[in-house]
């Protein structure tokens, strides 16, 4: 939906707004049933949008500030593919963190590897993905078929990656402390007000790199001076 509106404006020659797209695409989805605010689904996907919008472009112009000057075109797509992955994926955290902490009481560890493993796939496999549905009104054999053999294979590459990191120990740590969840927030809060002070790639990088470093260190301190206390009803 919110593509939608970027398209119509493209067209129109109007003037395209990201955050005007981003609160009518919203809009339109509780219009349309006003109990999907529930949906944690939809949380985490706004909440992630959010960041894409509002502070993965600082983050990236730090990264990429040196790269402007690399001739080697491979070695400059690869670092640029890295930069903006890692700087969408550290804004992502700060978004998303909180939420992760309410409804799946865990902290997130390796969803940087996960991106940078899967990123670059996802644009391939979602125009084949589109082309093939295309494909499936005119012939149900000929989308069948790409379906099978060729779309199949960057499916198969994605689950790969994320059942072999979920079912790693240091997927995620175990925390359901509502301290923490109000000290995400407060972050948050401090991020968005450095946006508006044209916050720096710097302090934006320094800051989630604080939001991690306290939900680790809270978490392990936690674990290490209460452990865990199971009552039986017998």
């Amino acid at each position: 939906v919110l593509l939608l509106f970027w398209a119509t404006a493209f067209w129109l020659r109007l003037e395209k707004d990201s955050l005007t797209a981003f609160a009518a695409a919203l809009l339109l989805l509780l219009l349309w049933n006003p109990f999907c605010c529930l949906s944690v689904g939809l949380l985490l996907s706004f909440a992630a949008t959010l960041c894409l919008i509002l502070l993965s472009a600082p983050l990236n112009r730090l990264l990429t500030k040196r790269i402007k000057h690399i001739r080697i075109k491979p070695v400059k797509k690869t670092l640029w593919y890295l930069s903006g992955t890692i700087s969408a994926t550290l804004a992502a955290t700060l978004f998303t963190l909180p939420l992760n902490i309410l409804f799946f009481d865990s902290i997130p560890l390796l969803g940087l590897l996960s991106n940078l493993l899967i990123l670059w796939v996802l644009p391939f496999t979602m125009t084949l993905g589109v082309l093939t549905l295309a494909m499936s009104l005119l012939s149900s054999w000929a989308a069948t078929f790409v379906a099978t053999h060729i779309l199949v294979w960057p499916l198969r590459w994605i689950a790969g990656v994320i059942r072999l990191l979920g079912s790693s120990r240091l997927a995620a740590i175990d925390s359901d402390n509502p301290v923490l969840f109000l000290v995400c927030l407060l972050l948050i809060g401090a991020a968005l007000f450095w946006k508006e002070e044209q916050m720096s790639g710097k302090r934006l990088l320094l800051l989630i790199i604080v939001l991690i470093g306290i939900s680790g260190a809270f978490t392990a301190g936690e674990r290490m001076l209460l452990g865990v206390v199971e009552i039986e009803n017998i």
